[in-house]
């Protein structure tokens, strides 16, 4: 019967052990990377061991702040820099017209602390981040208070509906990730 147990209790923790694939790891990895760059800017220190690693749990406030971070943050897109505005041509054309088109962006860019008119993460890889600390929180045997989960859910949500609008107002395109070539392409 021992015998019986310890295979089948083997068997339960190789399929606990096959949640997370290669690639996903990786991709949590990435983004606690980024994270552990935020709480080094920021001088987070206390939430880092002697390896350098993010301890958990982390507090309500340094969570906050981090998911405030990641929202505005306009260097985190790998396409976000394709639309940088062409200042030169600005610079260089007499037009009053484009010169005014060109103090109104200066303007509505130095207004613009929430990021609502500027190309930020995608909703999916803003879960990406919230899914690489569940999966930190795991890893380490440390249940996450149910006050910041539902507090990252709602944030997620509200985030959804942001990048919905900045679609909608063709601030972000509003396809993501790779698409289908059609037999045509």
């Amino acid at each position: 019967m021992i015998l019986g147990g310890n295979t089948n209790r083997a068997s339960a923790e190789r399929m606990v052990g096959l949640r997370v694939c290669g690639n996903a790891k990786k991709n949590y990895g990435a983004k606690l990377n980024t994270m552990k760059i935020y709480l080094n800017n920021e001088q987070y220190f206390e939430c880092f061991d002697n390896s350098g690693n993010i301890l958990v749990p982390l507090p309500e406030e340094v969570i906050k702040q981090l998911f405030g971070w990641l929202s505005t943050n306009t260097d985190l897109p790998k396409k976000g820099k394709k639309r940088n505005y062409d200042w030169e041509a600005v610079e260089n054309d007499d037009d009053e017209d484009e010169d005014e088109i060109a103090n109104d962006i200066v303007r509505e860019n130095n207004n613009d602390i929430f990021a609502e008119r500027k190309i930020t993460i995608s909703e999916s890889c803003m879960q990406g981040y919230k899914s690489a600390i569940m999966w930190l929180y795991k890893e380490k045997n440390v249940t996450m208070d149910t006050k910041i989960d539902n507090w990252l859910n709602d944030f997620i949500q509200g985030y959804k509906k942001t990048i919905a609008t900045k679609k909608e107002k063709g601030v972000m395109s509003i396809t993501e990730g790779k698409s289908p070539l059609s037999f045509s392409g």
